[in-house]
């Protein structure tokens, strides 16, 4: 699977737009990884149960995207991990 580059404009939408799980199953990485993704570029996420609420038709709310910080990038890069090889059969006996 190919990697993927998100403004933090970008992400911030996508994770305020569906589960984040969902999202980082599209995106073959977990949903722990996404979750950190957007904490190394202060994206703020829905907090848990969000989405049950919000389904369930209760008052839900945003957080906004604060300002970049200079050592935030501007972009993110999303990549599912790397395969590792498999270590070859041990010769037969």
């Amino acid at each position: 699977m190919a990697s993927h580059k998100f403004t933090r404009q970008e992400l911030y939408h996508l994770v305020w737009s569906e589960p984040m799980i969902k999202l980082a199953a599209r995106y073959g990485i977990s949903g722990n990884g996404l979750a950190k993704a957007c904490r190394r570029a202060d994206i703020p996420v829905p907090e848990r149960g969000y989405w049950a609420r919000k389904q369930a038709g209760q008052k839900v709310s945003q957080q906004p995207l604060p300002a970049a910080r200079s050592e935030i990038p501007e972009e993110i890069l999303i990549a599912p991990p790397e395969k590792q090889a498999e270590p070859p059969a041990p010769p037969p006996i």
